[in-house]
């Protein structure tokens, strides 16, 4: 049950930040997205170029990949996934800090990263467990 969560959550983050990375890296001033380009003036951001960016691989890329991984049950899918969570909260939190503006978009998001954590952690006993049959 878990790990199916865990793949929603995942896929659900991944295919929306491709898109909105895309959006970003295409057309750096954030207007196709609704996203005025003086939300980032005052920040280490010259446009939404290298947001979109991390938006796009870490965000988008990242979590299809571990989304297959959980799966199929390859790796570290756990902490993979926890990690997933964690990028998404560091994304949130470097948005937020830049842009200064909070939406509901941001919290529906923030729950997807803290349960795609709570999941993670939960998958870790059937992981142990089919670790603890493969070696034995």
């Amino acid at each position: 049950m878990m790990r199916y969560l865990a793949i929603a959550l995942l896929l659900l983050n991944g295919i929306s930040a491709i898109f909105g990375g895309y959006a970003l890296m295409t057309d750096a001033t954030g207007s196709g997205v609704g996203m005025p380009i003086q939300w980032i003036e005052n920040s280490i951001f010259h446009d939404y170029f290298i947001p979109g960016l991390y938006l796009f691989f870490v965000n988008g890329v990242a979590n299809l990949a571990i989304a297959v991984a959980v799966w199929f049950k390859k790796g570290q899918y756990p902490m993979f996934t926890i990690m997933a969570g964690v990028a998404l909260a560091v994304w949130l939190a470097v948005q937020i800090i830049t842009i200064r503006q909070l939406s509901m978009l941001q919290f529906v998001y923030a729950l997807v990263g803290f349960f795609m954590i709570v999941s993670a952690i939960a998958m870790r006993t059937t992981y142990n467990r089919d670790l603890e049959k493969r070696e034995a």
